[in-house]
């Protein structure tokens, strides 16, 4: 199955930061997105295994702590998976690959952060080849988080390709008081 990633998602913007360099807006807004998580919560999700070509819903639970500049969030979902992310707020960070990529680590980008409405929403990038196969992948996670409220989607299309990225999985989640 998939490692499950908490996100969220949000439409208007007044702050955008763009990681064309390592300045402190981008800094700020990718630590307030990461303290915006800390806490517990509950969501639900559907995807597609893109090997199989079926669909499948789930729910999970998970809590993030923050120690030392590390968070972490940790939790199960009800496809018998465990949640462990662990994250910094680099801009730039190498991490262990979802269970459907061949790589042992991959490098997230954050692309995008943006702050506004009492969300900030961020834009990640990533590509990896699929388990089993030659394909390579390149990888579009749009996250978005406010004080109660997660929303992520995955958007994968093939490396250098210009056709649009297609979206196959969601998650939403409340925070548990």
């Amino acid at each position: 199955m998939f490692k499950i990633i908490v996100g969220m998602f949000f439409a208007l913007s007044s702050t955008i930061a763009v990681a064309d360099g390592h300045d402190s807006k981008m800094d700020s807004c990718i630590k307030a997105f990461s303290d915006l998580q800390i806490g517990k919560w509950t969501g639900s999700g559907s995807g597609m295994n893109m090997a199989l070509g079926q669909d499948f819903a789930f729910t999970w639970e998970s809590e993030t702590t923050a120690k030392d500049g590390v968070y972490t969030a940790s939790g199960k979902s009800s496809t018998g998976d465990t949640i462990n992310n662990v994250w910094t707020t680099d801009v730039v960070r190498k991490t262990a690959s979802p269970q459907w990529i061949e790589e042992e680590t991959i490098e997230i980008t954050t692309t995008e952060c943006v702050e506004g409405n009492n969300a900030i929403q961020v834009n990640q990038a990533w590509s990896g080849t699929i388990t089993g196969g030659d394909a390579k992948f390149e990888n579009i996670n749009q996250v978005t988080v406010n004080k109660d409220t997660i929303f992520q989607t995955l958007r994968t299309r093939p490396v250098g390709s210009d056709q649009p990225y297609g979206v196959w999985w969601t998650t939403t989640a409340k925070r548990v008081n």
